[in-house]
């Protein structure tokens, strides 16, 4: 279930449509891989529409704007899963464990402020258009945040911004910080947090869809469980 295979069995047909992540904002579909045979038992060359399709998410931009501006991210460290024919959920491999769910849409041209422009992706002569749609995200809640980054390591580089951290944190417990000092607050607790999304301890390790299927004419719902390098 990282960023290479990755096969969705369709509800309503016996086929199965295999997904990829190849890049960022990046999907390759393949179709079944199901041989056709004509009367007399010979084998029929798939038609181009068999053949396997790249397409975008609408966020891909956004994606290459965060690797462009970060330290290097390894690509390897992604994951995907796939929770219906039309659903996919990915985590591009980041340090803050996010987990983003794309629904397909009808293919349709790269937009620019929102306004349909000419200005296409190519993949040698090949254009790719947008064909999945950010439509929910999956982040680590407060609870669990403050949980690993109490978990972490004491570093000699961070000694003094670690001891004046608990020092506030223990005073606005027992009483209101003033301006200057809640501001200094949240400062230290942002350094504390990207040095935890640096550790990776978030980063999503596996994606794994659990569908129940309650046996009546209503379609199988879907349970996504998450595992993150850390335990978390």
């Amino acid at each position: 279930r990282g960023a290479g295979w990755e096969s969705c069995t369709m509800i309503s047909a016996t086929a199965e449509t295999h997904f990829s992540v190849v890049g960022y904002g990046m999907i390759a579909e393949f179709p079944s891989s199901t041989k056709q045979v004509d009367n007399w038992g010979t084998e029929i060359n798939g038609t181009e529409e068999s053949k396997a399709t790249v397409t975008l998410t609408s966020d891909r931009q956004h994606l290459l704007q965060i690797v462009e501006s970060n330290d290097p991210i390894d690509f390897r460290h992604a994951r995907a899963s796939c929770i219906g024919p039309d659903c996919l959920a990915v985590s591009w491999g980041m340090g803050d464990g996010w987990v983003v769910f794309y629904r397909r849409i009808r293919p349709q041209k790269q937009t620019k402020n929102g306004r349909k422009t000419q200005q296409k992706s190519h993949a040698g002569d090949n254009v790719i258009e947008t064909g999945w749609e950010t439509v929910a995200i999956a982040y680590p809640s407060q609870p669990i945040l403050d949980t690993a980054m109490n978990q972490l390591s004491p570093s000699p580089y961070t000694q003094n911004e670690d001891e004046t951290l608990e020092e506030l944190l223990n005073l606005s417990r027992n009483q209101q910080l003033s301006r200057h000092q809640a501001e200094h607050l949240e400062e230290l607790r942002q350094g504390r947090l990207e040095r935890l999304y640096e550790t990776g301890s978030l980063c999503v390790s596996d994606l794994v869809p659990i569908i129940v299927d309650n046996g009546t004419s209503t379609l199988p719902s879907a349970i996504l469980a998450i595992s993150r390098l850390g335990g978390f």
